[in-house]
């Protein structure tokens, strides 16, 4: 099985912020292949297709974020996988992270603002090599972590003292929150040996 992990690390924090009582209704975390938050399964008709899906957070309970964390990889064949943070990060090798903001004068015009009860955290984009094989996608708190160590979790735009925790969509951090050519519960993904050449053949 191939395991290709992504680790969006987006909290910097030496504090450590007492924990918001969120409501499960609220604050949900899950990835999805249209913006506003409804699809979590994707079909790929032909082999070598490239695939965009979005990292949300639905129906947010604070109206601005200013950093998150969270653990967001995949399992399945993929190529040339990329993520691109909302809030500008930097991609580091598999470690994202966004800047620092202070946040002592109200909310910020850097902080993330949810619309429609949706806040847009990255987008992810690979190209799916097998139509037949099964691609999925977890969230997962981020390993390591001290101000989240049990779920994924943002800290409120205006009040740096408040760190709500996020619950996947699926209901448990080990069950996929999106897949790509099957279906929850899918059988073991087989590691295919693809390479670079197949996928350059694309543009020949």
């Amino acid at each position: 099985m191939r395991h290709i992990l992504i680790t969006v690390a987006c909290l910097m924090i030496l504090a450590a912020p007492a924990l918001a009582d969120s409501g499960k209704c609220y604050d949900e975390v899950g990835i999805f292949f249209d913006d506003l938050g409804y699809v979590n399964k994707f079909d790929c008709p032909h082999p070598y297709t490239r695939v965009y899906a979005h990292l949300m957070i639905l129906r947010p309970s604070c109206p601005g974020i200013s950093r998150w964390q969270c653990h967001a990889f995949t399992e399945g064949s993929i190529l040339a996988e990329t993520w691109e943070l909302t809030s500008g990060g930097v991609d580091l090798g598999g470690e994202f992270q966004t800047g620092l903001f202070d946040v002592s004068y109200g909310y910020l015009e850097d902080a993330l603002r949810p619309f429609d009860g949706i806040c847009l955290l990255a987008t992810w984009n690979a190209y799916v090599v097998d139509p037949n094989r099964t691609v999925m996608f977890f969230v997962q708190p981020l390993p390591g972590s001290t101000i989240f160590p049990d779920a994924p979790g943002y800290i409120d735009g205006k009040d740096p003292d408040l760190a709500v925790e996020l619950s996947p969509v699926s209901g448990h951090f080990d069950l996929p929150v999106a897949y790509i050519n099957g279906d929850f519960g899918c059988p073991g993904i087989d590691d295919a040996n693809q390479s670079w050449g197949a996928l350059k053949n694309l543009f020949r």
